[in-house]
């Protein structure tokens, strides 16, 4: 676990607690700060904390009021964290009738559905670190690897559409890589990080391997938003390998409780 993260992570973890109490079940750290590859002026602090039930207006109201403070504590982190509130018999339950909430870069907290797109944090989670309370195998339970395939690849699906709403070059390279991680996962059975996912496609695609170097370096070299980027390359990318990777791995017939259910945004 990268120590920048775990001591931001216990800080973090400490606070949530103090708020939560009785209500708060578990608390696990997941993701590149577990993972690997973490950059510690570039990732996010990714967090799963487990509730007795949905949370309410008080409990939303204690949660909005410590992210404002630890955003303001830690000027480093603000915009950096992303932290899912969620029922524990809400885990792996895909019921977009419910809500749970959620904190994320560019977003503060708000509710949002109990759909099918949030899995993959669960997924993650499982092979964090517990911070508070149970183990993340005996907290977690497992999401089904059919129900991970294909959320990625429902998200694969919408990446030509979500790729043209944002200019950015760190917006472009973030779509290049999770485009990369996405062909790990379906042509390898393989949960890596951005830098570990790129590498890979670098060696399987020489046609782009100068554009994933751009993407790799631009995500762990402290790229900017002030320069240029390749953004025509980048669009055939996605729309090539989206392309692609559907053809080649056909939705499963039935891997979702709902699955018309699906988030619009990228996660």
């Amino acid at each position: 676990m990268h120590p920048e993260a775990a001591r931001v992570g216990t800080e973090l973890a400490d606070a949530i607690a103090a708020a939560l109490g009785q209500d708060l079940v578990g608390l696990v750290l997941h993701g590149s700060a577990v993972l690997g590859d973490f950059a510690p002026h570039r990732s996010d602090l990714d967090l799963l904390a487990a509730l007795r039930s949905d949370p309410d207006e008080q409990v939303l109201a204690r949660l909005a009021a410590l992210h404002q403070r630890f955003d303001r504590s830690h000027p480093h982190w603000a915009g950096r964290i992303e932290v899912e509130y969620v029922a524990l018999d809400l885990l792996t339950g895909v019921d977009p009738s419910r809500r749970f909430a959620r904190v994320s870069p560019g977003e503060s907290l708000h509710l949002v559905p109990a759909s099918d797109h949030y899995l993959l944090n669960r997924a993650s989670a499982r092979n964090g670190v517990a911070l508070i309370g149970p183990a993340p195998h005996a907290l977690v339970p497992e999401v089904p690897p059919v129900t991970v395939r294909a959320v990625v690849r429902r998200h694969v699906e919408q990446w030509p559409e979500w790729v043209r709403e944002n200019e950015a070059p760190g917006f472009l390279a973030y779509a290049v890589l999770t485009l990369c991680r996405a062909r790990l996962l379906l042509e390898h059975d393989r949960r890596g990080s951005k830098h570990e996912s790129a590498l890979q496609a670098e060696a399987e695609l020489p046609e782009h391997a100068d554009l994933v170097r751009w993407a790799d370096r631009w995500w762990y070299d402290d790229g900017t938003d002030d320069g240029g980027a390749p953004r025509a390359a980048v669009l055939a990318f996605v729309d090539e390998q989206a392309r692609e990777l559907l053809a080649a791995h056909p939705a499963p017939s039935s891997p979702f409780a709902d699955p018309e259910e699906l988030g619009d945004t990228p996660a």
